[in-house]
């Protein structure tokens, strides 16, 4: 049996499963949505916002130290 904690480890270690880039991806292109190839790009910036949920809600300036992407807290909020 799979508990609640050991399930948000796994997304905690890895969020992709959860939503894929190529579901992202498609959603952007459904709603339209267009951006500059940067980082964080749509598919970073919902992986890091799971990340940022699960950590009880840190600091953007704290997701740097938990992915290995090199952003700015100013380029996550505008993303």
């Amino acid at each position: 049996m799979t508990s609640i904690t050991g399930t948000i480890a796994k997304i905690k270690n890895n969020p992709e499963p959860l939503f894929s880039e190529q579901t992202i991806v498609n959603a952007c292109h459904d709603a339209g949505y267009t951006w500059r190839n940067r980082i964080p790009d749509p598919v970073n910036t919902i992986h890091l916002f799971i990340l940022q949920i699960l950590h009880g809600n840190i600091a953007c300036q704290g997701l740097t130290h938990l992915s290995s992407l090199a952003f700015t807290s100013t380029a996550y909020g505008q993303s």
